[in-house]
């Protein structure tokens, strides 16, 4: 174990395991010798102008996958650098794949991976990618909840977050917007998303769940960082969020319009009519109690701990606006 002292002045992990080629134990006895003699068989690596060779058909692969062979350099390097961000993923031993949230030091962040995935995998063609990446975090849901963090090593998955589950759905309507005939994922993964729904509903970690009055989500312990404004110094949660939060309820009632349309697809008529009219309810919830007339814009959380209704102006429903159904209808988004 390596204690790296920048990322423990940030006040990130500062313990990084670095590569470790095997294992070795040994038993030892009284007034008995031990030795071991390690030994390495050195390779010799590929001569430059072959492994540059190998790079660069990798590259042309990845345009010709885009469908980007013609467009200006620019846009072919971004294919390449979204590229980058795409790692293998092994949870409970099998394979898969999950996007890094950044460079040098960020692991793969469930909320971060979800967003991306559109851009990363769908804009560059390549499905079998985006597939594998929900896949995986589908495998890794755990009362109904998508991960927060994979960490680095064998480390348990955090589950501290209360919108990557939702952003989830978001990414598969993507993937079934770009692949409208393949039903095969939606259907192996339904038993799953019917779980997160119904994990959401009767309520899971943190205070997530649903509030049977107005079944908007309630969220938050005031402890605990739960939305992607998750700074946390000490045990302080600098923007606890706690209550009803905008861009959070516009994503609960997408994930449900989402999973009326899959049931749909699938012929679960019954079950589609049920999450339609879920998401009406919320979508009522929704326009009566987030529009703050004083102010011209949404609140940013309601039902907080303390009976109010937060009036901060944050760009979280700017968030809300950018989703496949708008909460809002289109004679409302117009008039703001």
């Amino acid at each position: 174990s390596f204690h790296l002292t920048t990322e423990a002045a940030r006040g990130l992990d500062d313990q990084e395991d670095l590569f470790r080629p095997g294992r070795s134990s040994s038993g030892f006895r009284p007034a008995r010798p031990c030795c071991w003699w390690p030994r390495w068989k050195m390779t010799t690596p590929a001569p430059w102008p072959e492994a540059l060779a190998t790079e660069q058909a990798r590259q042309q692969a990845l345009r010709l996958t885009s469908g980007l062979e013609a467009a200006p350099p620019w846009v072919q390097q971004l294919a390449l650098a979204a590229d980058q961000f795409i790692v293998q993923r092994f949870f409970d031993g099998q394979p898969g794949h999950s996007v890094l949230a950044g460079y040098p030091w960020f692991t793969d962040w469930g909320r971060d991976t979800l967003i991306s995935l559109p851009g990363l995998a769908l804009a560059t063609r390549r499905y079998e990618i985006a597939v594998s990446i929900l896949r995986t975090y589908a495998h890794a849901v755990d009362q109904g909840m998508i991960p927060n963090r994979f960490p680095d090593g064998q480390g348990a998955p955090e589950y501290n977050t209360v919108d990557a589950t939702l952003w989830f759905f978001v990414a598969l309507h993507h993937l079934l917007q770009a692949q409208p005939e393949d039903l095969s994922l939606a259907r192996d993964l339904y038993p799953v998303l019917k779980d997160i729904i119904a994990w959401h509903q009767r309520g899971t970690r943190y205070g997530i769940g649903m509030d049977p009055a107005d079944h908007l989500l309630h969220q938050g312990t005031g402890d605990v960082q739960l939305t992607w404004m998750d700074v946390k110094i000490g045990k302080w949660v600098v923007t606890p969020r706690t209550g009803k939060p905008v861009e959070i309820n516009a994503l609960w009632y997408n994930a449900l319009r989402i999973m009326a349309r899959v049931a749909a697809a699938l012929g679960h008529a019954h079950e589609a009519e049920q999450f339609n009219a879920l998401a009406v309810a919320v979508q009522a919830s929704f326009l009566a109690r987030f529009w703050n007339e004083a102010a011209g814009c949404c609140y940013d959380v309601i039902d907080t701990p303390e009976g109010q209704d937060d009036a901060t102006l944050r760009p979280n429903q700017l968030l809300a606006l950018s989703l496949p159904y708008p909460c809002w209808k289109a004679s409302a988004l117009s008039a703001w």
